[in-house]
Parts: C-alpha cells; structure tokens; sequence
C-alpha cells in the first residue's frame, strides 16, 4: 500500500511537471507568432548602418534629434536618402544629377523615427515600432519579466568619412 502512495506522488509531481511545460511551450509559440507580425527593426538598421559607413560626408545636421529625412552621400556621388512616410523607413537612392536609382521599403509598421549627428563624425538612428500587443509575459520561476508594449532600437556609428567602409 504503501508502494502505491509513493507511485501515485511521484506521478502526480511528473504529470504537473509536465504540464507546466505544455503551458511554457504554448506561451513561447504564441509569443513568437505575435512577434511576427510586428515589423523587424534590424534589417533596417543593418542597411542604414552599412550606407552610414561609407558614407563621403557626414550628413548635414549637428546635435539635434531629427525626425526628418537623413540623406547620406555616398562614395560614388549618389545620394541616398531614408525618410519615413506611412509608417514605413524608405531608402531612397539618387545618382549625382538627382535621377532616382532604385527606392525599397527597409521597415514597415514603425511609429517613430530619429536620428542625430553628435559629432562629424558619429550619427545616431532610432526606430521605434510596436511590440507583441495584447501579450503580457507572466511572472516564470526567475522573476516577472516586463510587459511587451513597445520595441525600440538605437543605434550609434562612427563614420569612416572619405572612404574604408564596406558596401
């Protein structure tokens, strides 16, 4: 009898071992399902950062947060331009008489975009998007993590003006 009380307690610990797992799972698979329906923020900083390292100058703007357009010249003459319309970052090229090469959309569903030029040579880009709406992450064994809202990136490169960057 006594056998059986133990068995029974053991399973009873496996079963709710296992179940917690199920909900863990569940949780991660819904999360990253919601996640990908929100815009991905670091393609669009890999493309600003690879035009801003080989960029000729330094864009035209000194120590102000801008929300406006950041138009970079590059190497060659061509001007590329990024400027946010609609919610979307649109990376405009030009040649040097102004003709349009080729525009794409580098990120789609941002609510908010920034960029700085700290010194001639250090810019800084922001981008802010929505996060994972109406998923809240519950408190796990570790501690309650923070609530998913808003999903936001920085970022800071030093220019290498006149040349060295890799496109």
């Amino acid at each position: 009898m006594l056998e059986m009380l133990v068995v029974l307690a053991i399973a009873g610990l496996l079963a709710g071992a296992a179940g917690d797992l199920l909900v863990e799972g569940n949780r991660v698979i819904v999360k990253m399902g919601a996640e990908l329906k929100t815009p991905l923020i670091q393609p669009a900083t890999a493309a600003i950062r690879a035009d801003l390292e080989s960029a000729a100058s330094p864009p035209e703007s000194f120590e102000e947060w801008i929300t406006g357009p950041l138009e970079i010249r590059t190497l060659d003459g061509n001007l590329v331009r990024y400027e946010m319309s609609n919610g979307a970052l649109v990376r405009e090229e030009r040649d040097s008489a102004g003709r349009r090469i080729r525009t794409r959309t580098v990120a789609r569903g941002l609510t908010g975009w920034k960029w700085i030029l700290m010194s001639p040579r250090l810019v800084g880009v922001h981008l802010v998007c929505p996060g994972v709406t109406g998923l809240w992450d519950q408190p796990t064994r570790g501690g309650r993590l923070r609530p998913a809202g808003w999903q936001s990136e920085t970022m800071w490169v030093a220019l290498r003006v006149g040349g060295g960057g890799i496109r």
